[in-house]
This record gives C-alpha cells, sequence and structure tokens, in this order.
C-alpha cells in the first residue's frame, strides 16, 4: 500500500511539475553548455523567456502579458498539445489555452499575432517571469523588436516548472 502511494505521489508530481530531478533557473547560456558537456549530467532540458507582450483585452489585471518562450524540442514532452500541432519554425507559437479561460481573450489555430516584445523594468531592473505583476507599482517595457506569429497549437496551461502560478503572464 505505501509502495503504491508512493507511486502516486511520483506521478502526481510528474503532472504537476514536470519529469525533472533538478531546476536550474536564471543561468548563462555558456554555463548551460558546459552543464550539456559535463559526463556526469544524463540529460539537460533548457528554455528563454525571451520577453514579454503587452496582450489588448486580458481580463486578469494582475497577468497583463504574455511571455514568449523559446524552448529545446525535447522539452514539448512536458506540454500537452489540446490541439493543433507544436511550431516547426520560428514564425510559429503554441498558446496556452489558460488565455482564454483566465484572460479572456480567444484565439484560434491560424490565428496570426503581432508581438510587440519587450522587457520589463522597475526600479532600474530588469524583471522575469518570476516577478509578480503590481498594478499599483511603476513598471516600463523596454521594446526589443516586433513580429508577427502563427498560431499552430492550443496547449493546456504549462507546468509550473515553466510557469509559476504568480508569472505575470497569462
Amino acid at each position: 500500500m505505501v509502495t503504491s502511494f508512493q507511486k502516486t505521489l511520483v506521478e502526481f508530481a510528474k503532472k504537476e511539475y514536470g519529469d525533472f530531478h533538478v531546476s536550474v533557473y536564471d543561468v548563462e547560456k555558456e554555463d548551460i553548455k558546459k552543464v550539456k558537456e559535463s559526463k556526469d549530467v544524463e540529460n539537460i532540458m533548457a528554455y528563454e523567456c525571451k520577453g514579454f507582450s503587452k496582450l489588448e483585452g486580458l481580463k486578469n489585471e494582475y497577468k497583463p502579458y504574455l511571455c514568449l518562450l523559446g524552448m529545446e524540442r525535447k522539452l514539448l514532452n512536458n506540454l500537452k498539445l489540446l490541439e493543433g500541432r507544436f511550431p516547426e519554425n520560428e514564425n510559429e507559437i503554441v498558446i496556452s489555452k489558460h488565455i482564454e479561460e483566465n484572460g479572456g481573450v480567444k484565439y484560434k489555430i491560424g490565428d496570426t499575432v503581432n508581438l510587440e516584445i519587450s522587457d520589463r523594468i522597475s526600479d532600474g531592473f530588469k524583471l522575469s517571469q518570476d516577478n509578480m505583476y503590481y498594478p499599483e507599482k511603476a513598471e516600463i517595457l523596454n521594446k526589443k523588436y516586433d513580429k508577427e506569429y502563427k498560431i499552430v497549437g492550443i496547449i493546456e496551461r504549462p507546468t509550473v516548472f515553466i510557469e509559476s502560478r504568480q508569472a505575470p503572464r497569462i
């Protein structure tokens, strides 16, 4: 009975958080390369927040942004595709069903979105997706670039490993 309960807890953790042993945040690309080359590391999956984009029409004042994530293809195994397919090039994206469920903005496969990708800045510091958004606190978006993307898939809300629940993005 104990073994069965333990297996249930392990499966729950995999589903809720992802199937990994260690997670490290804000690692420089050069350091990721060193870890990948290490003989002591069996597998590594990396993703990067490319920037944030203000999403018009969002109904959740504490999550006013989309966060554009770039990730290695094998990390897609931690995402649950609800419809469509995963991106095949840099001009395609998948979006979370959570955008509609919690944000009130509906997209469908085949839609194109024009995103103004920016860094979030507050008090002179660059903020990450782990920094909550406070509507009453001054925060600016420092524009990096504009890009048009085609939506090719809709996913279930990512695990907390990829999207913490306090993230400022929907």
